[in-house]
Formats: structure tokens, sequence, C-alpha cells
């Protein structure tokens, strides 16, 4: 299952699989950021066709969200804010044809409104998936893993909140 380039650069915590790299290795590359923002651009970019205001709050969201499970996670594993940043930023990946059908389309509120509930679920549940299979923790520390999901639901709620579901 590859989530994003920039899976190979995290490492598994298992030697013999294909992706593992060791923590030495790990420090001469660079995780992808240009995958990830490519993503919340074009999700601005949907938004700005849409002529939705407030399209800037996005990059924030992102990046507060990003610095928080930085914060949060740190405690229990090595990690970078890089891999949070990428990992946050191709969540978003499903979230941008349901902007493009609300926006374009015009769909009744009740489809809109159920359209951004499937795009938040699918949304997080990447996510906290991908969180699961890359991050590199050990077993007694897994259950900790489920701190990061509060924030990484706000965080799609907050993005998709930018989508207007009733037009005049």
């Amino acid at each position: 299952m590859m989530i994003g380039p920039f899976l190979k650069l995290v490492g598994r915590p298992y030697k013999r699989h294909p992706l593992y790299v060791s923590n030495s290795n790990l420090s001469k590359h660079s995780i992808d950021y240009w995958g990830p923002c490519t993503i919340v651009i074009l999700y601005c970019l949907i938004l700005w066709l849409g002529r939705v205001r407030d399209v800037g709050w996005i990059f924030v969201i992102w990046t507060v969200a990003a610095i928080m499970n930085h914060f949060v996670s740190r405690v229990f594993y090595h990690s970078s804010l890089m891999i949070h940043i990428a990992l946050l930023g191709y969540s978003l990946t499903p979230i941008l044809p349901f902007a493009a059908v609300i926006l374009f389309v015009n769909p009744p509120v009740w489809v809109s409104s159920l359209l951004e509930l499937t795009s938040v679920v699918w949304a997080s549940t990447s996510a906290i998936l991908s969180y699961a299979t890359i991050v590199t923790i050990s077993t007694e520390n897994k259950p900790k893993l489920k701190l990061l999901y509060p924030t990484v639901i706000l965080m799609e709620l907050y993005i998709t909140s930018l989508l207007p579901i009733m037009r005049r």
C-alpha cells in the first residue's frame, strides 16, 4: 500500500520490509513537502474558483494541525514535523472531488451535507490509517496513537467548514 512518495523515507519497524530505512539513512533524505502542498493548493484553487472567501485559512489550519500532532506525538515516538505535514496534506486528497461537486454542481443542501460528511470521514480515516501504517512506534505505544485522532478530525472539519453548503 503506497500512501505517498514520502513513505520510503520514513522507514518501517521491520528490517525485512522493503520500505525499511535505518535511522542513520533517514537524516540523509528529505520528506516530501511539495506533494502535500500541491494537494492543499489544489483544494484552495477549487475553493477560489467557487468564489469562497477565506481560502488562506486552509494553510493556517493545515500548519497548526501538523504542529499540534507533532507536539502530541513527540512524547512517545521520534518524528519530524515534515512527517505530519505530509500525512495531513495527503489526507486532503479525498476532499478534492467532493469540494468540486459541492461548489460547481450545486446539489441540494442534504446532498452537500452528505458529501461533506463522507469527505471528512474518508479523509480522517485515511490520515489515521496512514499514521498507523507509517509511524514507527513500539507495540506498547500503539494505543497512544489515538491521541492524534481528535486533531486529525478537527483539521478535516475545519477545512471542510469553509465549503458553502447553502446558496441563495
